[in-house]
């Protein structure tokens, strides 16, 4: 390099080494960047003695701005007071002069900072304040409004110039056409053939001219997107509102990406318009739980569903809210002409949750967790026969309501079409089979178990326990198993006990109470046809018991109900031992309502006070009902709360001072009607109001107040406020499907995605 230097200057006239070049402007602080666009204009330092700022704006078509001539200029005058042969002392600066020349300082340093990066690399407000420390905030507003910078979010970059800048200064040069023509779309064989040349003699000449272009303002927008995804030349300029000559300036320029744009549509900030355009050149939807699948009247059907179907509907009422959706999102898939035309597509949704009829509504079922499911399939862990589901949600109302589930049909088709269960099978809705055992072989199994008996109290019976509707049973009756009614009795013959098998059945049942299934099952070790012939009330009254349920009870009891009841009373504390008589619905039915009516109260895991224990040192019913109702003076401030929030805050009360474990108290406030409870293995956290309440709505609540909240900051909340931890991949897997987002990247929940793209990108 410095033998080229030397060898320059000995054939450089002396005379033109003393005159200065416009390179010698860098000399005094010129940025490389405006040097060059001297060049560019074809502008010489002689030039510049006489260089107007009009003339400036014409040769650069407007593009550059009146503070770059200034600095150009001021250049040109240091440089020339600085090797003037009568060197003047300069004025005292202006206060304007002074402010002008800072602000070409700041220029000036912004230009060179910008130079240190590669093209279109970005930074944030904080990075540039450091790089630059004689820069404040104001100054970047400065820069942007005279696009010095471009803002892209929390991000900056250089602002470089447009396409047509640098084609409109090639114009005149040499086969400008095979540019042109690039640009136009055509291929390089198009233009060989349109020019007699060789198609690579053409590729030369495009390559010429792409070197001539700088790095642009196309690119530095659009060079991360192009490159990554594929995209159509219609697509792209639908979605930037760009001329087709981008897209293929881009194409010549760099390389296109294979990425599916379709699948990533969530993951880029497109502007609703921009993912209808995406959607809808793919034949795409994204549906109600913000998931992409191909657009398809069952798909669109879902959208409607969810929502116009959160209650109960049907293919009349949905059926113009069902066309409507379609003309509003401009969905190319045809029309339904008739109601009838969704009963297809209500069958087959995974959304539509069937009631009587043809009846149905939205349900996510997916929204059950694991307990949830766990739970729905110990309720239907009953011992063998024919059962209706509207027993079933009459005996888990609460749990039910509380997961969305309305009545027994509903219920039913929850089951039938999400939730298998071992030895169950489901007939004509509301009835369901345990154990597959035929409905004509389980009546007349009853018959057994019952007669003699009225069939009007036979009928009460099998109501009250399996749950089946009075008159259709009665129906069935009279068609299938006439003969074994005589004058409104059921009769049927028994084989006799003898004394030595009564004995042996005596001893077996040796306590109050046993359930059906463990006594059969001991018993059927001995006689295989000990069901048959053991279990039923006429052999079961020669030993003064009698079957209720799925029990075998002592005659001193007319039902199980009362039974349970009086043994738990009958202590001071109670504990549940786990045994087979306690795993059953009819024991957790009473256990429930006794706390429900303040009967009982639970002071540990499996373990209650009785209220006659409390009485009996000074706590009575209208001591517990007084602290339930100042719980909810206390908490008339508070949407949720826990009691443990309330104490923080001081509240008081004197039952507290017995000193009991809080799960006690919080069973207290969970009996009242008027408080919803959102349980947790550390506590409960409630609310004042009718509808049911469930953690992932809790959650939601909570993000939505702060809008934005970091992942850590949220739990951090829940334990300062509530005094209760929750698991963050718990708050995760609860949200997944609702309308808060989750950044993993940013470890922070938003209020939807919307707020997550105006934080991240504006």
């Amino acid at each position: 390099m410095i033998s080229k230097i030397q060898s320059h200057l000995k054939n450089t006239p002396y005379e033109e080494l003393q005159q200065f070049h416009i390179n010698h402007l860098a000399a005094v602080g010129l940025s490389t960047h405006n040097v060059q666009l001297l060049h560019t204009i074809g502008i010489t330092y002689k030039d510049l003695d006489s260089f107007k700022l009009a003339e400036f704006l014409k040769r650069t078509n407007q593009e550059s701005r009146e503070s770059t001539y200034h600095r150009i200029m001021q250049a040109y005058q240091q440089l020339e007071a600085l090797f003037s042969k009568e060197i003047q002392p300069l004025a005292k600066p202006s206060e304007y002069d002074l402010e002008f020349s800072q602000e070409l300082e700041k220029e000036t340093l912004l230009e060179h900072y910008l130079d240190t990066l590669a093209p279109a690399e970005k930074f944030t407000e904080q990075e540039l304040l450091e790089a630059i420390p004689l820069l404040v905030k104001e100054d970047i507003s400065f820069f942007l409004k005279y696009d010095l910078l471009f803002k892209e979010g929390l991000w900056y970059r250089k602002k470089y110039k447009n396409l047509d800048v640098y084609i409109n200064t090639l114009t005149q040069l040499k086969h400008f056409e095979v540019l042109e023509g690039r640009l136009a779309g055509k291929t390089l064989q198009e233009l060989a053939n349109e020019h007699n040349v060789t198609r690579q003699s053409i590729s030369n000449r495009e390559k010429t001219f792409l070197n001539k272009i700088p790095f642009t303002e196309e690119e530095a927008r659009y060079k991360e997107f192009f490159e990554n995804f594929f995209i159509s030349k219609e697509l792209f300029c639908d979605l930037f509102d760009e001329p087709a000559t981008i897209f293929e300036f881009l194409t010549l320029r760099l390389k296109k990406g294979d990425g599916d744009l379709l699948q990533k549509i969530n993951d880029y900030p497109f502007t609703p318009k921009q993912k209808s355009a995406i959607l809808r050149y793919n034949k795409g939807i994204i549906t109600h739980k913000n998931e992409i699948v191909p657009l398809t009247k069952l798909a669109v059907f879902e959208d409607v569903l969810f929502i116009h179907g959160k209650n109960t509907t049907s293919d009349e009422l949905i059926f113009t809210k069902y066309n409507e959706h379609i003309l509003k999102n401009n969905y190319d898939t045809a029309l339904a002409e008739k109601p009838s035309e969704l009963r297809g597509l209500h069958e087959r949704s995974i959304y539509a949750l069937q009631d009587k009829s043809h009846n149905y509504r939205y349900f996510d079922f997916e929204l059950l967790n694991e307990n949830d499911i766990d739970q729905l399939k110990d309720m239907l862990y009953l011992p063998n026969g024919i059962y209706s589901m509207h027993k079933i949600f009459n005996d888990y109302r609460d749990f039910l309501i509380s997961i969305n589930i309305q009545n027994g049909y509903e219920l039913h088709n929850l089951y039938r079409r999400f939730i298998p269960v071992k030895n169950v099978t489901y007939t004509r809705m509301p009835e369901f089979s345990v154990g597959h055992i035929d409905k004509f072989d389980f009546i007349l199994h009853l018959f057994h178990e019952q007669a003699p008996i009225h069939i009007d109290h036979f009928l009460d019976y099998v109501y009250d326990m399996y749950g089946l509707k009075k008159t259709s049973l009665r129906s069935f009756i009279q068609s299938e198993l006439f003969e074994y009614i005589d004058d409104d009795l059921i009769k049927v013959q028994y084989v006799p006990l003898s004394d030595q098998e009564l004995d042996y059945l005596k001893r077996l049942i040796d306590a109050d109470i046993h359930t059906i299934e463990e006594i059969v099952a001991i018993g059927s070790r001995d006689y295989s046809d000990f069901a048959d012939r053991f279990i039923n009330n006429m052999m079961l009254n020669k030993i003064g018991y009698s079957i209720r349920s799925q029990f075998i009870l002592t005659n001193d009891y007319r039902s199980v109900e009362r039974y349970f009841t009086d043994l738990i009373l009958s202590k001071d504390y109670f504990i549940n031992e786990r045994l087979p008589v306690h795993r059953t619905q009819s024991f957790s039915k009473v256990i429930y309502d006794l706390e429900k009516e303040l009967k009982i109260f639970k002071i540990e895991h499996d373990t209650y006070i009785t209220l006659p224990k409390l009485e009996s040192v000074g706590i009575t019913t209208d001591h517990i009902v007084d602290f339930q109702q100042q719980v909810k003076f206390a908490s008339e401030d508070f949407e949720y709360f826990t009691l443990d929030m309330l104490k923080a805050k001081g509240f008081t009360h004197p039952l507290l001072e017995l000193g009991f474990e809080s799960i006690f108290y919080d069973r207290i406030l969970w009996a009242d009607p008027e408080f919803q409870a959102v349980t947790l293995n550390a506590g409960y956290i409630f609310i004042i109001q009718q509808e049911d309440v469930t953690l992932s709505i809790f959650l939601k609540w909570l993000i939505n107040h702060y809008d934005s909240i970091e992942a850590y900051d949220l739990m951090n909340e829940i334990k300062q406020t509530y005094h209760l931890e929750i698991e963050l991949s718990k708050i995760i897997a609860l949200l997944q499907n609702t309308d808060i987002y989750y950044s993993p990247e940013l470890m922070k929940f938003y209020s939807d995605k919307n707020v997550y793209f105006d934080e991240v990108y504006n």
